[in-house]
C-alpha cells in the first residue's frame, strides 16, 4: 500500500509474489548445503516420476480454489435488487464465505495432513492396511471433533460474525444479509470437506493420484451443472448450496474408489460419534445464539458485539466439550491428554490410545 496507493488490487498482487519468494528464499540456507548439484538436459527417473505423481496430485488438492472461479461464472446470472450492482454483491459475498469457511479449516487441515501423510506412506508401503484403515477413521473423527462445531456455528451465529468483521466502510447490513445467505449453505461443506482431503492423502499414500484427478475432474463438471440448477430458485444459496454438495459427491466417490482399493473402511463405526458430535454442536450452537442475543441486548455498541461474540464462542466450547465428554466421547480425552503434556516437562505417549 506504500507503493501502489492508487492500486490496491496490484498492491495484493505483488505482496501475495514477495511473500511467496521469501518464503522459498528462508529454507534455503538450511536445503542448499545438503543438495548434491548435478546438470543434464534429461530428467532424472526419480525427478519424472516425482512430476508424474505432483501434477495430479496438483489438480486434486486445488480444487476448492477452482470451484471458485467456476462460481464466477455463475455469480452475474443471480439477480439482486435495485440497491447492488448487478452480480458484483452476488460475487464478492461467495469470496467472503468461502474465506470464513477457509481460514479454520487452512488451520486444521495442515495440523493434521502434514503429520499423517507419512504415517499413511509407511503403511502403504508396508501393506499394513488395518492399520491405515483405523488411522484414518481416526483422523476423520478428529478432524469431525474439531470442524463440525465450527461449522453449525458459523450457521448459528454467523450473522454478527460478519458484522463485526466485514460491516464497515461501504460494507451495508445488505451486504450482511447476502454474504449471511451465502455463509449458511456454504458452512455444512466442512463436514464433507474434511474427509474428501483426508481421503485424498491416503491415494497419495499409495502413489495413486490418477484416481484424484479425475475425481477432481468429475466434480468441478458436477459443481457446474448443480450451479446451473440452484442459482434460479436459490440465487446465492444456490451457489455455496451447490458447494456443499458437491463436496459430499466428491467424498462419496472417493470413498467408493478406496474401498475397492483396500476393501471396507469402517464408516459404520463412524455413525454414533458422529452423532454425538453433531449433537454436542448442536447444543453449543443453540448456547451460542442465547448467549450472544443476551449480551448484546444488555451491552450495545461496536463493544457490545464484541463482547457477546467472545462470550458466545466461550460459552459454545465448553458446552460442546460438556456435553461430548457426558457421552464418552474419546476425542475429549484424547485432546485433555494432549493439553495436560504440553503442560509437563516430559512428552506423553499416545500411541496406543
Amino acid at each position: 500500500m506504500v507503493f501502489w496507493r492508487d492500486a490496491p488490487g496490484l498492491c495484493l498482487a505483488y505482496g501475495s509474489v514477495i511473500g511467496a519468494l521469501c518464503q522459498v528464499l528462508s529454507q534455503l540456507p538450511a536445503a542448499v548445503p545438503r543438495m548434491r548439484w548435478h546438470f543434464s538436459w534429461r530428467l532424472e527417473p526419480c525427478v519424472q516420476s516425482y512430476f508424474k505423481i505432483l501434477l495430479p496430485a496438483f489438480v486434486a488438492t486445488a480444487v476448492g480454489t477452482l470451484t471458485v472461479y467456476v462460481d464466477a461464472l455463475f455469480a452475474s446470472a443471480v439477480r439482486l435488487g435495485p440497491e447492488f450492482t448487478s452480480g458484483a454483491g452476488a460475487w464478492t459475498s461467495i469470496v467472503n464465505a468461502n474465506r470464513l469457511v477457509q481460514l479454520p479449516l487452512g488451520i486444521l487441515l495442515t495440523a493434521m495432513l502434514v503429520p499423517i501423510l507419512p504415517r499413511f506412506a509407511e503403511q502403504a508401503s508396508t501393506k499394513k492396511i488395518d492399520e491405515l484403515k483405523a488411522d484414518y477413521r481416526r483422523g476423520l473423527r478428529a478432524l469431525w471433533f474439531l470442524s463440525v462445531p465450527i461449522a453449525v456455528v458459523l450457521i448459528v451465529i454467523g450473522k454478527p460474525i460478519i458484522q463485526l468483521l466485514y460491516e464497515h466502510g461501504k460494507f451495508t447490513s445488505l451486504d450482511t444479509g447476502l454474504l449471511t445467505e451465502a455463509l449458511r449453505w456454504l458452512a455444512p461443506c466442512i463436514l464433507f470437506y474434511v474427509g474428501r482431503d483426508l481421503i485424498t492423502r491416503v491415494f497419495f499414500a499409495f502413489k495413486d493420484t490418477r484416481t484424484t484427478f479425475y475425481v477432481a475432474l468429475a466434480a468441478l463438471a458436477i459443481k457446474a451443472t448443480l450451479n446451473l440448477i440452484l442459482v434460479g430458485p436459490l440465487g446465492v444459496g444456490g451457489i455455496s448450496l451447490s458447494t456443499t454438495l458437491m463436496s459430499l459427491i466428491n467424498f462419496g466417490i472417493l470413498s467408493y474408489f478406496l474401498r475397492r482399493k483396500i476393501g471396507l473402511l469402517g464408516y459404520t463405526s463412524l455413525i454414533r460419534p458422529l452423532c454425538i458430535i453433531l449433537f454436542s454442536s448442536i447444543a453449543a450452537a443453540v448456547t451460542a445464539r442465547l448467549v450472544q442475543e443476551f449480551v448484546v441486548s444488555v451491552v450495545t455498541g461496536s463493544i457490545g458485539l464484541v463482547v457477546s461474540l467472545v462470550s458466545a464462542l466461550l460459552s459454545a466450547g465448553l458446552v460442546y466439550f460438556a456435553v461430548c465428554h457426558l457421552l464418552r466421547l474419546q476425542e475429549v480425552a484424547l485432546v485433555l491428554s494432549m493439553a495436560r503434556s504440553r503442560l509437563r516437562p516430559w512428552p506423553l505417549d499416545l500411541s496406543n490410545r
